[in-house]
Order: C-alpha cells, then sequence, then structure tokens
C-alpha cells in the first residue's frame, strides 16, 4: 500500500512473541494460530518509520520495540518514553517528536 511514513505506537514483533512474553510457562508460540508478525514485515517497509514505545511496559515489552526498530532498514525513529506503561498518556515529548518525524517525512 502507497504510504509516506509507518508509526507503530506500544505494538509487538509478532502474537506468537508477545504471548510467549506473557504466558512463559505455556507453550503459546505453538498454540498461536494469528501470527500477525510485524518483524517480518520490516524489511520491506523502504519509508520513513517513527516506533514508540514505553519503558514500564508490562503488556508489550519494550524489547518488542527495539527489535522492530533494528528490522527496519530505512529512516526510523525509535522513541523510549520513561516510565510509559502500555495505558498511559503519551507525554508532550512524544507528540513533539512525532510532530518533528512526520514534517521530515512529508518533505520528503
Amino acid at each position: 500500500v502507497p504510504h509516506r511514513a509507518v508509526v507503530l505506537v506500544r505494538t509487538f514483533t509478532s502474537i506468537p512473541n508477545a504471548a510467549a512474553d506473557r504466558f512463559p510457562i505455556v507453550p503459546a508460540r505453538w498454540l498461536t494460530r494469528t501470527q500477525f508478525n510485524n518483524l517480518a514485515c520490516t524489511g520491506a517497509c523502504c519509508r520513513p518509520a517513527f516506533i514508540y514505545h514505553g519503558d514500564a511496559d508490562t503488556v508489550v515489552g519494550v524489547d518488542h520495540a527495539r527489535r522492530l526498530y533494528e528490522g527496519l532498514p530505512g529512516p526510523k525513529e525509535l522513541y523510549i518514553e520513561p516510565g510509559g506503561t502500555h495505558v498511559s498518556e503519551s507525554s508532550n515529548e512524544f507528540y513533539r517528536r512525532l510532530r518533528s518525524f512526520l514534517a521530515a517525512a512529508a518533505a520528503d
């Protein structure tokens, strides 16, 4: 799908990975039918990407954001919100960085 930029907010590398992190004593990777493998899609992303995650997220660990960032080949930005959880309000710093990122992506 044509696009100018990608913004990922508090997301996971894949559903099986997120399930395995959340339920470590259950064979979650084997039991999960839906893959929704975001990490597998990162290599094909040729547009600027912005990833936002909180470092206190207990639903989807911040390592998912870091792995997605590492998998992206092109222009990219990672913002880790100090103290941010999966449902916390985003800070003014997040909105400042996102506006700056989108302005730069729109200029391309």
